[in-house]
């Protein structure tokens, strides 16, 4: 039996597994045992982690990070209000919880699992 451990980080996160009397830190795509904790919207697609941390430059306003902090939260708690100055992308409501608004992909719908909603 496997067992998964994910430390879920504001900046990074990163996924182990104990099995075989040891912890293995499981690498990403790109061979890395951290992966940032960024979710990038593209015309028509989104991009997680790596690919989102390499098109964040060139698509800043439709990247957004420290999801950790935002999590759970509602979007008029006064943090969510606090770490908006600091996001880059905008973030709008969406039935009184925080989420990312992206000005490009699918039409200007905000992501918010498990689907994903208009925001106006």
């Amino acid at each position: 039996m496997s067992v998964v451990g994910v430390d879920f980080g504001t900046l990074k996160t990163v996924i182990a597994v104990a099995r075989n009397r040891g912890v293995d830190v499981v690498t990403n795509e790109v061979s890395n045992r951290s992966t940032p904790s960024l979710v990038g919207f593209g015309p028509k697609s989104r991009y997680l982690g790596e690919a989102a941390k390499t098109q964040e430059i060139s698509n800043l306003k439709n990247t957004v990070g420290s999801l950790k902090r935002l999590a759970g939260r509602s979007f008029n708690d006064p943090d969510v209000q606090t770490e908006q100055k600091y996001i880059t992308a905008p973030l709008c409501d969406i039935n009184g919880q925080v989420a990312p608004r992206s000005a490009t992909w699918a039409t200007r719908r905000s992501s918010r699992p498990p689907s994903s909603s208009p925001c106006t």
